[in-house]
């Protein structure tokens, strides 16, 4: 497939990149394990989806994000890629959810005099 390398890869790149050529490879296994292929290969591209959010985005950003997924800002808090993910699904969902109200608007009933 011939993908490029950063200059510094990441671990989690390094694995992406293998998962990918795998997928592409002619010589690996057929029907059975395509599907299970295509799975891991977008779990993996999820995984570096949020770990290069963690990586670039600005700090602040990723501490309001991290408080949307359930940071409670003490220093026992876990700050691992999960909370950063659930962070990420709270805002999607709230746009998902802002999104369908403006097509399909809340039913009220005809309103009368009397």
């Amino acid at each position: 497939m011939g993908l490029s390398w950063p200059s510094k890869p990441s671990r989690l790149t390094v694995l992406a990149v293998c998962a990918l050529e795998a997928c592409s490879s002619r010589t690996s296994m057929r029907l059975p394990w395509r599907s299970m292929r295509r799975v891991l290969v977008l779990v993996l591209l999820a995984a570096l989806f949020v770990y290069c959010i963690d990586q670039t985005w600005p700090r602040p950003v990723v501490l309001w994000r991290r408080q949307l997924g359930g940071k409670l800002g003490l220093t026992s808090d876990a700050d691992g890629p999960d909370v950063l993910l659930a962070g990420i699904t709270a805002v999607c969902i709230t746009l998902a959810t802002i999104r369908y109200a403006q097509l399909h608007p809340f039913p009220r009933a005809r309103e009368t005099y009397g």
